[in-house]
């Protein structure tokens, strides 16, 4: 009479090892689906931050090259501008990038 208790005692053992096993799973899941939103999230937010930075970039690129073409003319407020720019190792080209 003692066998059946035995299998019985490693069917319980092995049905709450698969529950653990399961619940854990679950578990991994759950959170891998929540840092999946989170990251969708921060993605749209900078992609917002990456157009308006490109638009300021476009700006600054419009104002150095248009002190760059009034340092070419013969400016000495744009030369002493652009003079300060390479000396901070920012390199203006007074040509639009085509």
């Amino acid at each position: 009479m003692e066998q059946p208790t035995k299998g019985f005692g490693t069917l319980i053992i092995l049905a709450v090892l698969a529950t653990t096993v399961l619940v854990m799973e679950l578990g991994l899941h759950r959170q891998a689906a929540e840092e999946k939103t989170a990251l969708e999230s921060q993605h749209s937010a900078q992609e917002a931050q990456l157009a308006e930075a490109t638009k300021l970039r476009q700006q600054a690129n419009a104002i150095a090259q248009g002190t760059a073409q009034l340092a070419e003319a013969g400016d000495p407020n744009a030369r002493a501008i652009i003079d300060y720019l390479r000396s901070q190792g920012v390199a203006v080209n007074p040509q639009p990038a085509k």
